[in-house]
């Protein structure tokens, strides 16, 4: 059953495009979070959903749940299979395959659609999906159907900024974007974006249970422990962070980092700091599944200075060792929205932000790090680890901030009004 908003009483199928998605082999940073928590959020209140992305090669093209409401289509698989390193191996060809064998196939599900007297939203995602989204809403509005269709091109990163035709998409597409800070960046290229937030899946806001959070605090209280998640990209402040880590031991105040970087080759240079800091540096891998391998894991590696997390974080990996952790580095030098942080404050962590893109941030629920320096945020580590006061207010508050940012939250408030369908006879918006 699709999902009927009440402007017009009428079935709404989403379909998002997107490079990346929630399989390993398509997650490399934010999109694929963001991505798979939306289409997970919105079939989960009853909106047909379909996710067309760079799937893992080895998986069905094709699979469906949420009792048909969630499709997954895996695009792609045939150039995947000759570039195993992951989504965006071989990124060029798969662009060009996808803008070609797309269009016809959203264009199908469309029609489908209009058909059984519903609307449809197409919503992309970056700056590999734009010339694919164009051929739909031509192919659509050729045909005199894309009054019933609304086209929606998302914009996560200012790297899109150089390599979109601007004027093409406008003409066809609502652009949106995350933030304040993504809108003012895209003002720098004449482009006046909506801003509608990232969102986070509800569940991210249940407590880790709690004699979970007691065995890996245990595990952990012999020193500062703080934890990093993210790309290995210089943005998001590795070096500063390590660095950081380096003069809280000088200082006397042994800390340790967790750190769970990416396939990107400024890991090799971070780890290569961490040891020219006279860090110690211990890869952590799991022997089983569950928190018991988790626990085993840190225990294995808990004399080092820095334990390089070598396994996927599930969502309950984060929900505990954000909540277990001193604090949650997401210092980030320049953030377009900042998703980790956010994902701490909702599992009750301490999120240690940057000055960039955190809408949700305040003096109230997080730390902040303004000029970015590692003296900067090592003092910021040590301020809190000696106020018990400063970090109960910032637990407490940052779920109560969460709450507002959930994926139900957003599509509810925020995305679907938005995207409800438009009357003008060519489809288009500017």
């Amino acid at each position: 059953m699709m999902f009927a908003h009440s402007a017009a009483d009428r079935p709404l199928r989403l379909v998002v495009l997107s490079f990346e998605g929630p399989d390993p082999y398509a997650q490399v940073g934010g999109l694929g979070v963001r991505v798979s928590g939306l289409v997970r959020a919105a079939a989960e209140m009853g909106i047909e959903t379909h996710l067309i992305f760079i799937g893992d090669p080895d998986a069905p093209p094709r699979q469906v749940y949420a009792a048909g409401r969630l499709v997954l289509h895996r695009w792609c698989q045939s150039i995947s299979r000759h570039h195993p390193a992951g989504v965006y191996d071989g990124e060029w060809g798969k662009v060009q395959d996808f803008a070609v064998s797309v269009p016809p196939f959203v264009a199908s599900l469309v029609r489908e659609t209009i058909v059984q007297g519903g609307d449809a939203v197409v919503l992309a995602e970056e700056w590999q999906t734009v010339e694919a989204l164009c051929k739909v809403a031509d192919l659509l509005r050729a045909e005199g159907a894309a009054a019933h269709v609304r086209f929606v091109w998302n914009c996560n990163h200012p790297m899109c900024l150089g390599k979109v035709d601007w004027s093409h998409l406008r003409e066809r597409a609502l652009i949106t974007t995350v933030s304040r800070y993504m809108h003012g960046r895209l003002r720098e290229v004449g482009i006046d974006a909506t801003v509608i937030p990232n969102g986070i899946p509800a569940s991210m806001l249940m407590p880790a249970p709690q004699e979970q959070v007691e065995a890996l605090g245990d595990l952990l209280s012999d020193r500062i422990s703080l934890v990093k998640v993210g790309r290995w990209d210089p943005d998001k402040a590795w070096l500063q962070a390590v660095e950081a880590v380096a003069l809280l031991k000088e200082a006397g105040a042994p800390a340790r980092l967790l750190m769970r970087g990416g396939r990107e080759p400024h890991g090799a240079e971070v780890l290569r700091r961490c040891r020219d800091l006279g860090l110690s540096v211990r890869d952590v891998t799991l022997g089983g599944q569950g928190v018991d391998a988790l626990l085993g894991g840190f225990a294995a590696g808990r004399g080092a200075d820095v334990l390089n997390l070598r396994f996927p974080l599930t969502e309950d990996f984060k929900r505990l060792v954000f909540r277990a952790g001193d604090a949650v580095l997401a210092n980030s030098s320049m953030e377009p929205f900042g998703l980790v942080g956010l994902e701490a404050m909702a599992a009750g962590g301490v999120a240690v932000v940057g000055s960039t893109g955190e809408d949700y941030a305040n003096h109230e629920n997080v730390l902040r790090v303004v000029r970015g320096t590692s003296a900067e945020l090592a003092g910021v580590i040590a301020t809190l680890a000696g106020d018990s006061d400063l970090e109960r207010r910032l637990r407490t508050a940052g779920p109560a901030a969460a709450c507002r940012y959930t994926w139900e939250r957003v599509l509810a408030t925020a995305f679907l009004p938005t995207v409800r369908p438009i009357a003008d006879s060519a489809g288009l918006t500017s």
